[in-house]
């Protein structure tokens, strides 16, 4: 493979016709290599399968989308860009499923990557394109390579603008409950919001939260008290606007009674005594790995992992 760059990938939603208004995912995806020969020539139209890795090496990799390029123009001793519009019609249950011995799937394998700001590697395959005037020598060589290519990662780490937890209500713990009665440990309640700035590449797609779960450490004062444990999938909303020529997601998810592990009592109890005694609003840092359930025009995709910081107001003096 030459060096190669992915100048823009772009995705949107696309009618696939029919009665129903079915839709599918489309791509628009730009790559440029430099040619180092003195050969200039013109590459008709052709036909690739993208496909993702399984869940081990053994297994045969995962096709999810199909592709097309425009007809390339190659000059010598130049860059050479190539124009490819693809689909994603629909979301293979292989790669959803989780994979033996884990619990992740291929395609959070991917996102893993992805959302890291990591490349994730793909695979590209020629396929044959109906009823084309692409010589079918060509397409018979393309069926039978299979090259790499690493996928641009966006990173979110920067793109939650706000994670808070608003209207907190503190449960104390039963004193009268036993060790592992789920009375015994501290419970919170509350409205979580996350503001999140959507990549470019996704902007034009219809995407919202429908539901999120998340694990977070809370900080007060430079020092972790407790670890709150949002295990199950919670029902959220979300809005999707503009501002400043970014494509912001509000998402809000109401929670109750979420279970607080206390991991430094000495801390949470200086916190609990300010709270009765101080008279004064306490705030919390938070810091967060939300998983988010995320409906597209394909079904819902749940991403994993995502890093997100922010701060917990708790009301002062409950007398």
């Amino acid at each position: 493979m030459p060096e190669y760059n992915i100048d823009s990938i772009n995705f949107h939603d696309i009618p696939l016709g029919g009665r129903h208004g079915q839709k599918a995912v489309g791509a628009n995806v730009t790559i440029t290599a430099h040619n180092d020969y003195p050969v200039s020539f013109e590459v008709p139209p052709l036909g690739f399968a993208v496909l993702v890795p399984n869940c081990d090496a053994s297994l045969p990799y995962i096709p999810v989308a199909e592709a097309v390029t425009e007809m390339i123009h190659v000059q010598g001793k130049s860059d050479v860009s190539a124009i490819g519009l693809g689909v994603v019609r629909e979301i293979p249950d292989t790669l959803v499923k989780t994979c033996p011995r884990s619990d992740s799937s291929p395609l959070d394998h991917f996102m893993e990557h992805y959302l890291h700001g990591e490349d994730a590697r793909i695979f590209v395959r020629g396929r044959k394109i109906p009823d084309s005037d692409t010589p079918e020598w060509i397409s018979d060589i393309l069926e039978s390579i299979t090259v790499p290519l690493e996928f641009p990662g966006q990173s979110f780490g920067n793109r939650i603008r706000e994670f808070s937890l608003t209207e907190v209500d503190f449960k104390l713990p039963s004193p009268f409950a036993d060790p592992g009665d789920p009375d015994a440990v501290p419970r919170v309640s509350g409205t979580i919001g996350v503001l999140a700035v959507l990549p470019d590449q996704l902007s034009n797609m219809d995407v919202g939260v429908n539901s999120i779960r998340s694990t977070a450490d809370l900080i007060y004062e430079g020092d972790k008290l407790g670890e709150l444990n949002l295990n199950e999938w919670q029902p959220a909303n979300s809005t999707k606007f503009k501002d400043e020529g970014d494509t912001l997601l509000n998402v809000t998810s109401r929670v109750v009674d979420v279970p607080l592990t206390i991991t430094n009592g000495s801390v949470f109890s200086d916190v609990i005594s300010r709270m009765f005694f101080g008279g004064e609003d306490i705030f919390l840092g938070v810091q967060a790995a939300v998983d988010a359930k995320v409906g597209t025009v394909l079904g819902d995709l749940a991403l994993k992992g995502v890093p997100a910081n922010g701060t917990i107001p708790v009301k002062g003096s409950f007398w």
